[in-house]
């Protein structure tokens, strides 16, 4: 894993995300609900964190309550999680085989440890 953080379906103003083979995207690809090839897209979302990439989940929500889950993500939302990675993973930074293009948080992230 390469530390960047993953959230779910939803996006900002809790709309879904699409995945970057949907057809939404291939007609809007530059809309803010778009994923990358990786599922994930670069931003940085103004007090809530410092990354300046994270993944999304991709497709419908279960409500829960029945089995199979319903309703159910499509095709097209397939892997529904990370889909290949954006930044290093440890193994590539140990072993000095990264090629990432930045890191991926802003000027003035801190990392900090939280309770969980």
């Amino acid at each position: 894993y390469d530390g960047f953080p993953i959230y779910g379906p939803l996006g900002v103003g809790g709309e879904p995300m699409q995945s970057a083979t949907s057809s939404f995207c291939q007609a809007t690809p530059d809309s803010e609900l778009c994923l990358d090839e990786c599922g994930g897209r670069k931003e940085q979302i103004d007090g809530l964190d410092k990354f300046l990439y994270r993944y999304y989940f991709s497709g419908s929500t279960s409500d829960l309550a029945s089995l199979p889950s319903s309703p159910m993500p499509t095709a097209e939302d397939y892997p529904y999680a990370i889909k290949c990675y954006v930044g290093c993973t440890s193994d590539e930074l140990s072993s000095g085989t990264c090629d990432s293009d930045g890191s991926g948080v802003a000027d003035d992230y801190v990392a900090e440890a939280v309770d969980g």
